[in-house]
């Protein structure tokens, strides 16, 4: 706890500026993707909303992606506190996937709390596979930045990669588009991207009618189980070998 509120202090400043920003993120995102829709007279893929569509494409996007690139750094930023005995860098890692997931979590609110304001019904058709989606994204994120702190410790210009990745799959993973509607061909390939999957399990948990043909539930587990194995079997071996050396 103490690690999170230090990663708060760090992260946010001593000002409200850097709360708001977290908070109202997914609303600004959802707000120049609907603009943009809007003048390209695009009716939303799913649905009867645009915002509603953006909201659940940008959510699990920005989820992995804050968790992913907070958590790759956790080590490198926290290097002076690993020298107290107690300090571990998996607590590092957990104290930043905890705050990037309730960071989320409230922001989510807030945004659905304005939908609903506005007369928008953001409420999902199935609630528990939609918060079963949120816990999916968390494990992705968190493997997939686990896996990047230990490829980092050892080949310091991945963590440049891992922001140009991302960068690649704000397009590639049906944030604003329906990969069940691409050409076969593309729809294939782009099934390979975990967080696609991410991204498709929560429309069809957002719309009933939704009958995704690529959603593989177990593929996106088992990308993101097996990289938070691999990212703390790594850790743990590497430190080692560094204190034997």
């Amino acid at each position: 706890m103490a690690l999170v509120l230090r990663e708060m202090r760090t992260r946010f400043g001593q000002s409200q500026i850097g709360y708001a920003w977290a908070m109202s993120e997914p609303m600004v995102h959802i707000l120049a993707l609907t603009l943009i829709a809007t003048a390209l007279q695009r009716r939303p893929a799913i649905g009867d909303s645009t915002e509603v569509f953006m909201f659940c494409g940008i959510l699990p996007f920005l989820l992995v992606r804050n968790i992913s690139t907070k958590t790759a750094v956790a080590v490198s930023s926290n290097g002076p506190l690993l020298t107290y005995p107690l300090v571990k860098p998996v607590d590092t890692f957990l104290a930043r996937i905890l705050l990037e997931t309730l960071t989320m979590m409230v922001s989510a609110v807030l945004t659905g709390l304005i939908f609903l304001a506005i007369g928008i019904d953001v409420w999902p058709d199935d609630s528990l596979n939609y918060l079963i989606a949120f816990a999916v994204s968390v494990l992705l994120g968190a493997g997939i930045g686990v896996a990047s702190a230990v490829v980092i410790s050892v080949f310091s210009a991945w963590r440049t990669v891992l922001g140009w990745l991302f960068r690649v799959l704000y397009f590639t993973s049906g944030v604003f588009v329906v990969i069940d509607d691409l050409p076969p061909g593309a729809r294939d390939i782009l099934a390979l991207n975990p967080l696609a999957h991410c991204v498709v399990w929560f429309h069809t948990a957002q719309f009933e009618e939704y009958n995704s043909l690529i959603l593989d539930k177990s593929y996106v587990i088992l990308w993101g189980a097996g990289l938070l194995t691999f990212g703390f079997t790594a850790e743990r071996a590497l430190r080692r070998w560094t204190q034997d050396k």
